[in-house]
């Protein structure tokens, strides 16, 4: 399990990370500047799907058969745009 976690983190690292600095520069260095280590929330909803957070089961459903039809980085790319819509919470 924890070789898998860490395979999972080097993922988020390499792939969320970048993307989210390319796409808002300010909310990735607020995030780098706070976080000593990878924050357990968003490797369980990259690795997970989404699917445990949340709630509306036809919503999880339609993202999981996004995810399955789209290119492998879809769940980044909507980690990525999940943050950046919540940006003034963070």
């Amino acid at each position: 399990m924890r070789k898998e976690r860490m395979i999972i983190e080097s993922a988020v690292e390499l792939t969320f990370f970048t993307v989210l600095e390319q796409v808002d520069s300010i909310l990735h260095s607020h995030m780098m500047s706070y976080m000593t280590c990878m924050p357990d929330f968003l490797v369980k909803s990259i690795s997970n799907w989404f699917a445990t957070s949340i709630t509306d089961v036809a919503a999880a459903s339609r993202l999981i058969d996004a995810f399955l039809v789209s290119h492998p980085s879809m769940p980044v790319y909507c980690a990525v745009a999940m943050f950046t819509c919540h940006r003034q919470r963070i």
